[in-house]
């Protein structure tokens, strides 16, 4: 299933007329997916984790392979995360 976010309301300058445009956000992870955390200033990514849920656009919650969550469940913001690709060794 496809995370959307709620519609946007914009008014036509021409007509005046208000419409609604709606935007859709597709996670890029989908639950079950190994990834590695990556925090702006850190000198290494944390992990690997696993995407234990999707509770709403591009924030997932963690877990590591046992099952255990990580982060205490605290979501986490799809632009920290890195797909295994990136940081495999």
């Amino acid at each position: 299933m496809d995370d959307i976010e709620g519609p946007n309301f914009t008014i036509d300058d021409a007509g005046g007329r208000a419409k609604v445009e709606q935007y859709i956000h597709i996670s890029k992870f989908r639950t079950g997916d190994t990834v590695y955390l990556h925090f702006s200033g850190t000198a290494a990514p944390e992990g690997p984790y696993i995407i234990a849920s999707v509770p709403s656009a591009g924030k997932y919650t963690l877990c590591l392979p046992d099952g255990q969550t990580v982060r205490n469940g605290e979501a986490v913001e799809e632009q920290y995360l890195q797909g295994t690709q990136c940081c495999a060794a």
